[in-house]
């Protein structure tokens, strides 16, 4: 198979094909049977802007320091996901969602007054 020829683009084509009706396929799929709702979704959804503002913080604030630290790669990346998991979650759960005005300022909707 040289490229150029007309092989070359036809096996081309079809891997392009394939890839694009697998991407439809899943859809469908995913669109028939995971179109339902609970408090878990609703909540992640709510959370969704405001995890990725603090998720890059997170982790560009803690890899500075564990990339320097003599670790072995694979130990240094499961520190860096679990830290920055953390340090992104709690900020979200305890600084983030209970307080209207720090809502705001991640563009979440404010709670109604109880």
């Amino acid at each position: 198979m040289t490229f150029g020829s007309l092989t070359y683009y036809g096996l081309t084509f079809a891997r392009s094909a394939s890839a694009l009706l697998w991407i439809y396929a899943l859809l469908g799929v995913g669109m028939r049977y995971l179109n339902t709702s609970n408090r878990f979704l609703k909540a992640a959804n709510e959370g969704g802007l405001p995890y990725y503002i603090l998720h890059q913080t997170a982790i560009v604030a803690i890899g500075f320091f564990v990339i320097q630290w003599s670790l072995p790669i694979a130990a240094k990346y499961l520190l860096i996901v679990a830290l920055a998991c953390l340090g992104t979650v709690l900020p979200y759960l305890l600084l983030v969602r209970p307080w209207n005005p720090v809502r705001f300022l991640f563009g979440m909707r404010l709670r109604k007054r109880s």
